[in-house]
């Protein structure tokens, strides 16, 4: 490939942070990066101001695709919707098929459900990509071997990197705990309300969207009497985050850990909590609570019984923690250049 590839980015909603990064190097590295998504889902990613510059995940032709040099591929649900296009881009135009995972289409309680939906996007992966760039190591106990991948941890911009932050707390105020993303297990949520609603003081804070899921936990908080110091801010701004961080003592990351994908994903808040210096609260019997252990900048709690959640919060809020952020500061300061040095370095046969 070189800098007059056409490239094209395909994503089944708004562009998140995460996205928008990739599209950046895209385009900077091949002077041209298209970008399809579904304008109905994700609007809670948009920012401000925002400039229209994607076409409708409709407009996603195959006399259209077929153009390009390169496509870049993120998500199951696309994977899904154009298996077909996308069999025929590989074996017949010989377009560069890569395959982002973000997460894994394993979210069902039923271990029987996860078992096929498992199989099946093993199988679907193994027909259709020989690149693949993963957020997670650990999602490489789910995919086939054979193929080439790329780590790509969700890192912070380098734009965040400008000097490590060091929070100032007010001496006399209740401990807070925020919750900073996007809001969906709502179970998890509510030990948080909860554990807030039986002590006076802790303050909690819920930062994201979308409205319904916000409206849902004020419902939660209702449950519970409205008790306990519990604040909703809704959607927020990335250049928001070091405010955010600035007045908050423990990051609020725990997700439902009897979902497969949750045990094995790695959120960004990993990162964050780093270059915040604030700890990092997550789940136990998860990938991320091993690395949070390994960098000991947080502590895990069980995502299920509130009686244990409990005792493990109590446990983990009076220990000191620590943040290494000279090493997540070459990780980010690296990562453009590692990611399109393995782009350009083995480009798909033809």
């Amino acid at each position: 490939m070189t800098r007059s590839s056409l490239t094209a980015l395909i994503c089944d909603h708004h562009l998140d942070p995460r996205l928008r990064k990739r599209k950046s190097w895209l385009k900077n590295a091949f002077g041209v990066c298209d970008v399809y998504v579904d304008p109905s889902r994700g609007e809670h990613f948009q920012a401000k101001n925002e400039e229209v510059d994607y076409q409708a995940l409709s407009q996603a032709k195959l006399s259209q695709l077929k153009q390009y040099d390169l496509i870049y591929i993120s998500g199951a649900k696309i994977v899904l919707s154009f298996f077909i296009q996308f069999v025929i881009l590989r074996y017949i135009y010989k377009v560069n098929l890569v395959y982002e995972i973000p997460d894994l289409p394993l979210r069902s309680h039923s271990k029987f459900r996860n078992s096929i939906n498992s199989v099946l996007f093993y199988i679907i992966v193994k027909i259709l990509f020989k690149r693949v760039v993963i957020t997670s190591k650990a999602f490489l106990r789910k995919l086939p071997s054979t193929l080439d991948y790329f780590e790509c941890e969700n890192l912070p911009s380098p734009s965040s990197l400008a000097s490590p932050i060091v929070i100032k707390k007010a001496k006399e105020r209740k401990l807070t705990i925020s919750f900073v993303g996007v809001i969906r297990y709502l179970s998890q949520m509510e030990l948080l309300i909860e554990f807030a609603s039986l002590h006076d003081h802790i303050k909690v804070k819920f930062h994201g969207g979308p409205d319904e899921t916000v409206n849902k936990l004020k419902a939660l908080h209702d449950k519970y009497g409205a008790k306990g110091d519990v604040e909703f801010f809704g959607k927020f701004e990335t250049s928001e985050l070091a405010k955010i961080y600035s007045d908050t003592d423990f990051i609020y990351s725990v997700y439902d850990s009897k979902q497969d994908n949750v045990k094995l994903a790695l959120p960004n808040k990993l990162y964050e909590s780093i270059i915040y210096s604030v700890p990092l609260i997550v789940s136990t019997d998860t990938f991320l609570h091993e690395r949070v252990l390994d960098e000991n900048n947080g502590f895990g709690v069980d995502s299920q019984s509130y009686e244990q959640f409990e005792k493990d919060m109590f446990d983990g809020i009076g220990k000191k923690y620590q943040f290494n952020y000279d090493k997540l500061k070459y990780q980010v300061i690296s990562q453009e250049s590692l990611f399109l040095k393995w782009l350009n370095n083995k480009s798909e046969a033809k």
